[in-house]
């Protein structure tokens, strides 16, 4: 019997709101910028609302219409709800993140004394390397210096990078008002794939800028207690900490009694975190919804028995209100004192939603009351969906009702077995269901499942829930201390029985982060286990799981190696990986005992990459900043060979999972997959040195891949790069270079760049690191030579291809992973000089928007194809394949112009190469333009006009067999230097005359390129000279014919021999000229200038003198033909 229409239930709109308002703000943490009028999207929002508030009441006035507001007909009006929530929640996170951002410390006072007054906001976290505590300001006392509301500070006990004598560091109790003197830099952590993002908690906590304690004597202790009611629970918590630790001195897990009284996890060592990870029980010990769940409702029980015991009470309230008020006020108080995390808060907002509806006599659904407490939250904390245990709490609930809904509950039985086996059933499904709900979540935020955690939660819940918390609990209350050495009593057999199964081998399973995909198919999965009973082929949902852990990120072809540079701070980690091996070269620094860059950054990327063993291990050199974490990755990852300087009798020659240990030398070579590794550097002669130092015993590392070359140069000083130049010079030559020594200025000598000569220089220095890596002089140097300059420190991890495409697939973490909390990859106000300029083609660029200004539009990865330029530059050569021959430059047959026209046309030349390289941001440079003054010339063919713009490096690079002789290397100088740019630019030509280490600034100079090799018949070349004002073309060049007679036969058949060297000795243009050098395996056959000279010379053999003229305006000069040459 079908109802009436009008006795259909109009669909509720709060579930929707709910929802749509959280997903408004769990958007805006995703983006990387915040919008700019945060209160236009609140607007637009209430304006959306009100017209669907106005159509619902004139659709609630036309009794003619009662379906309208049901079924299909209402979706419409429920999208539109939903709509106006998002942006309502969007708006609302963006106004919250604006006024967050805002309050921050300005870049001008990081590193500077600052004066402050303020409070011990939390409590200190004390240790042998000093204290650490949150500090709300109150004032600054420093003039002009700003500084945010609430800071992170450490109380160092000596100061950072001094290992003299410690300071002595006061005892700092919660809620003491302090003067400091401190110094500050803003919030920076690592940025990797797989990491800690330490921006993200920083955020979090609204802790907006982090620093030190300076040892200064004007620091001192102003008010022992400051009085805010924040105040009064953070001393209360301290005080029950220092009872716990008074109580259970030296006992071995103290700390987890502390962290079930009041959520305080800080004494916890990792070796227990290690057991609660890999048995899965990591909830237990955090405050969680089951801890103040549990204590409400015992907290409600007892006080509705009470209640129903006085009149007064039931008079006026129904026992079980009472109970139920009773017990959020427990709860409440339970949740202040744990820290109000978020799985706390979260079932405190539940708690008082289902009690407030209880009150009211209005009982809400289980889901209502979630969505409720989701969007409560979410309105105190936006930035509660950045923490894994907001993922875990309501995850875990939102399971369990699901789990729960359509199942009818089952007859309570008579007996207490009974009823006791079927307590035990519903636990174990309950914590079935909560398993496999949760493994998408545990996989995509810690990369592990724990295999044993049905067992091990089954053990520790009842004991930890019913015996432990309410001990803890009560050792609050009671004054007395034996209620928390009864709690440890009972935390010691379980944490045995945990420690057992946590030794088991398949405890947990680890492995990569899964694919996005992958995380959709399993929630299918995971909502078809789940389903009620009827659903048919319910086990067919573990098909949808499976992908979580078949599918695997992909390797790189053969031939291909995809390198790593992670950001470890002032350190070297790399990661090399082909299509069935993986190396890594150095593991970063250690920072402390118990903390190093092997276990917190090299670890977690090798298992987020899918690395689950590790062929070779190379560790350059003894220093901690690159041998620090080496211990934690051979304890972490299988280990077949070390490669390492370091002595035998080294401990990490005998480490865990070691199956080799051996010394790096030069010579040593293998072959992975169509990559190629070769050792440079050490010798045995430097071992055998008694004098050299361990920077300079570090093992070199050059990758061969397809047409790429990489170079890992480790921490080598000047005395290795001389080593390398003499020895290895052949082999130097790479198109990405991670810089020697982090930008030292004991490193990375010019005659090292320019033996390197890379595309890509990666700098690995720690923020605002004390030694100040990278040295300016240093950057300097390679931006010089043209290569783009990536930091690890700005730019975050940076991982490229290096295949048959060169270097391919640039990316950086900061770019890739962009939120608005985080520091941007490169200051907006600082020069784009040192990124890849539009004659840089040997790599494609990546995708990110500071590339946007040569590469309107970047390829896909993997991809061989180059982009064109977009800056205004011009490919003066035609597409030809890779294997082509170099065009034939000159072979064109010479015309006589006709008579009367103008043979004379003066081109006008770059003034320096420091000139062409500050020209302009877009990195093109002007080309050679007609003087006006100068009549156009209609004469030889081989003599051309000039173009407005030339771009800097549009030809196409061609193949030769030798990687380090390779004369079409890119570069502008050679190609803007030449009279005739059209050849020059098809055909590169380099000479150390470029190449050395005068060669650019006040001195600098220019071969001379004569004879028709260059691309023209003949005429007179120019040089610049030094000069105070500006650099001044010498001579100008003069393209013209004599018309007394025709060129001589062996006038002409010269002239074509000589156009064809370019095609007979491809690479014999890259050397240098001589003073008289006549030899026709060089381009120039005649060379004006030497070192020492300015200006050109009249032939090869008779030097003219040089003519003094006013560096304000050349004036252009015939040139005469040189002697020997008859046209």
């Amino acid at each position: 019997m079908s109802r009436a229409p009008g006795n259909l239930r109009e669909p509720s709109t709060t579930p929707v709101m709910l929802a749509g308002f959280a997903a408004g703000v769990g958007v805006l943490q995703t983006r990387a910028e915040l919008p700019a009028a945060p209160w236009a999207w609140l607007a637009l929002a209430g304006a959306l609302l009100a017209v669907v508030a106005a159509l619902r009441a004139r659709v609630r006035r036309a009794p003619s219409a009662p379906d309208a507001r049901t079924g299909h007909a209402a979706l419409p009006g429920l999208a539109a709800v939903a709509l106006a929530a998002a942006l309502a929640g969007y708006g609302y996170a963006a106004w919250r993140a604006d006024v967050r951002m805002a309050d921050a410390l300005p870049a001008s006072w990081e590193g500077e004394d600052i004066a402050i007054v303020g409070i011990v906001d939390d409590l200190p976290d004390t240790s042998d390397r000093g204290v650490r505590f949150a500090f709300a300001v109150e004032r600054v006392e420093t003039p002009g210096a700003h500084v945010p509301a609430r800071l992170s500070l450490s109380w160092p006990a000596s100061r950072p990078g001094d290992d003299g004598p410690a300071n002595e560091v006061p005892e700092l109790s919660a809620a003491e008002r302090w003067r400091l003197v401190v110094r500050l830099k803003r919030p920076h952590g690592y940025a990797n794939p797989g990491g800690f993002d330490l921006e993200a908690w920083l955020v979090e906590r609204n802790l907006r800028a982090t620093g030190y304690v300076r040892d200064a004597a004007a620091n001192r202790r102003i008010d022992a207690f400051a009085g805010r009611l924040r105040d009064h629970v953070q001393r209360a918590r301290e005080r029950v900490r220092a009872r716990i630790a008074a109580a259970l001195a030296g006992e071995p897990y103290a700390g987890v009694v502390a962290a079930l009284a009041i959520g305080d996890q800080r004494a916890i060592p990792d070796t227990q975190w290690i057991v609660f990870n890999r048995t899965g029980v990591g909830h237990l010990v955090s405050i969680s919804g089951l801890h103040v769940t549990a204590l409400a409702a015992l907290a409600a029980w007892a006080l509705a028995r009470l209640a129903r015991r006085s009149t007064r009470v039931t008079d006026r309230l129904p026992a079980r209100s009472a109970g139920a008020i009773g017990g959020v006020a427990v709860a409440g108080v339970y949740t202040l004192l744990a820290g109000a995390e978020v799985p706390a808060l979260r079932t405190f907002a539940m708690l008082a939603a289902g009690a407030t509806g209880l009150v009211a006599a209005r009982h809400g659904t289980s889901s209502i009351l979630w969505l409720w407490a989701l969007a409560a939250v979410l309105a105190l904390d936006p930035w509660a969906v950045l923490a894994a245990g907001f993922w875990l709490s309501y995850g875990a609930v939102a399971v369990l009702i699901y789990a729960a809904a359509g199942r009818v509950a089952d007859v309570r039985p008579p007996a207490w077995t009974a009823r006791l086996a079927s307590a035990w059933r519903e636990g174990a499904r309950t914590q079935w269901a909560v398993t496999v709900g949760l493994v998408p979540f545990a996989l995509a935020l810690f990369g592990q499942v724990s295999v044993v955690s049905p067992l091990a939660n089954a053990i520790a819940i009842p004991v930890v829930t019913l015996a432990v918390v309410p001990l803890a609990v009560a050792g609050i209350v009671v004054p007395f201390d034996l209620c928390f050495v009864a709690a440890h009593a009972i935390v010691v057999p379980l944490m045995r029985t945990l420690a057992w199964l946590a030794e088991a081998p398949a405890s947990a399973w680890a492995q990569h982060t899964p694919l996005p995909w992958t995380l959709a198919a399993a929630a299918i999965g995971v909502a078809w286990l789940l389903a009620p009973r009827g659903v048919p082929g319910r086990p067919l949902g573990a098909i949808w799981l499976a992908p979580l852990a078949l599918v695997t990120p992909a390797p790189p072809p053969e031939g291909v190696a995809r390198i790593t540079v992670l950001d470890v701070g002032q350190g070297l980690a790399v990661v090399v990986r082909t299509r069935h091996h993986a190396l890594v070269y150095d593991t970063g620094p250690r920072w402390h005992d118990s903390a190093d860059a092997g276990s917190r950054i090299v670890a977690p990327y090798l298992r987020h990459a899918g690395i689950v063993r590790v062929d070779t291990l190379v560790v350059s050199h003894q220093d901690l900043d690159h041998a620090g974490g080496a211990p934690s990755v051979l304890r972490a990852v299988p280990v077949a060979r070390v490669l390492s300087s370091l002595p035998h009798d080294h401990p990490l020659a005998d480490g865990p999972g070691t199956a080799a240990f051996e010394r790096c030398a030069d010579g040593m070579r293998w072959r992975w997959d169509g990559v190629d590794f070769d050792v440079l550097h050490p010798t045995p002669a430097a071992y055998a040195d008694p004098r050299a130092r361990t920077n300079d015993l570090s093992c070199v590392v050059r990758i061969a891949a397809g047409e790429a070359r990489v170079l890992l140069a480790g921490d080598i000083e000047a005395r290795s790069e001389s080593r390398l130049l003499h020895e290895r010079r052949d082999v130097l030559a790479a198109d990405a270079l991670v810089v020697p020594h982090h930008g030292s200025r004991t490193s990375s000598t010019p005659r090292f760049v320019a033996a390197v000569d890379p595309a890509i220089a990666i700098f690995t220095p720690g923020y605002r690191n004390r030694f100040g890596h990278p040295r300016p002089e240093v950057v300097a140097r390679y931006v010089a030579r043209g290569a783009a300059t990536l930091r690890t420190d700005r730019d975050g991890a940076i991982a490229f291809d290096a295949g048959p495409s060169r270097i391919a697939g640039v990316e950086r973490a900061r770019a890739v992973a962009a939120r608005y909390w985080r520091d941007p990859p490169r200051p907006e106000s600082e020069p784009l000089l040192d990124l890849p300029s539009c004659r840089d083609r040997r790599f494609e660029p990546p995708r990110s928007s500071s590339w946007a200004r040569c590469w309107p539009s970047a390829p896909s990865r993997g991809t061989a194809s180059r982009p064109r330029p977009s800056c205004g530059c011009r490919s003066r050569s035609r597409r030809r394949s890779r294997s082509a021959p170099p065009p034939r430059h000159g072979a064109r047959r010479w015309r006589r112009p006709r008579r009367g026209a103008s043979t004379r046309s003066f081109i006008r030349a770059p003034r320096s190469r420091s000139a062409i390289r500050d020209a302009s941001s877009s990195h093109c440079v002007t080309a050679p333009r007609i003087w006006p003054w100068a009549p156009r010339s209609r004469g030889p063919r081989n003599c051309p006009r000039s173009r407005s713009s030339r771009c800097r490096g549009s030809r196409r690079r061609q193949p030769t067999s030798s990687r380090s002789s390779n004369p079409w290397k890119s570069r502008a100088s050679s190609c803007v230097a030449r009279t005739h740019p059209a050849s020059c630019c098809s055909r590169p030509r380099r000479s150390a005359i470029e190449s050395s280490p005068r060669s650019t600034g006040r001195f600098a100079r220019r071969p001379i390129s004569r004879g028709s090799g260059c691309g023209r018949p003949a005429g007179r070349s120019w040089s610049t000279r030094s000069s105070r004002s500006a650099r001044v073309p010498r001579r100008w060049v003069s393209c013209r014919r004599r018309r007394r007679s025709r060129p001589a036969a062996s006038t002409v058949r010269t002239a074509r021999r000589r156009a064809s060297w370019p095609r007979a000795f491809p690479r014999a243009a890259t050397g240098t000229c001589s003073i008289g050098e006549r030899s026709a395996t060089r381009c120039c056959s005649r060379c004006a200038v030497r070192s020492g000279t300015v200006g050109p010379t009249r032939s090869a053999g008779r030097r003219s003198r040089p003519r003094a003229r006013s560096p304000s305006r050349p004036t252009p000069r015939r040139a005469r033909t040189p002697r020997g040459t008859r046209w």
